[in-house]
């Protein structure tokens, strides 16, 4: 996934650099707002969450090969 990431970023390296600056701060700025909203409200303590399940395991997979594909793209730009 990296290099696929990293050749997906050296495709569009030249059209993100004059906007890339931009494309940050909107990402900060929802990042920051997410946390401080969240931090606002209650969490219930009633939530059961299974490690094991085949669900989690799948979301997860997918969200490192996600995570690694962006490690790509940032090496490329």
């Amino acid at each position: 996934m990296p290099l696929i990431g990293w050749w997906v970023g050296l495709s569009f390296r030249d059209w993100i650099s004059s906007v890339d600056h931009w494309v940050v701060f909107g990402l900060l700025n929802f990042i920051g707002g997410r946390m401080i909203y969240e931090s606002t409200q209650e969490e219930s303590s009633d939530k059961k969450f299974n490690p094991l399940e085949i669900y989690t395991l799948l979301i997860l997979s997918i969200a490192t090969s996600l995570d690694a594909l962006a490690v790509g793209v940032g090496f490329a730009v």
